[in-house]
């Protein structure tokens, strides 16, 4: 089930992955998982980032997270308006 959902989200599991599923919010530090990744793929260079998450439609600080992190082409980002 897991290898499907996350197929459905785009995340291809045919490397090692780092994910993130939380509310996008700054309390939840998005970018720290940005950096850290950065910093363990210099050593595991086929490394994947996945960000999955729900955006708060009453939060605009939320909304933020999504663009901090920089161009990552090999990295998932995903999200949805409600948590369900």
């Amino acid at each position: 089930m897991a290898n499907r959902l996350l197929g459905w989200l785009g995340v291809e599991l045919d490397a090692p992955l780092v994910t993130q599923v939380s509310r996008f919010d700054p309390w939840k530090d998005q970018p720290g998982v940005v950096e850290a990744y950065r910093m363990v793929k210099e050593e595991v260079p086929t490394l994947k980032l996945a960000l999955v998450g729900f955006m708060a439609l009453d939060d605009p600080e939320g909304w933020g997270c999504t663009g901090r992190s920089g161009t990552l082409p090999e990295a998932t980002l995903t999200w949805t308006s409600s948590p369900t």
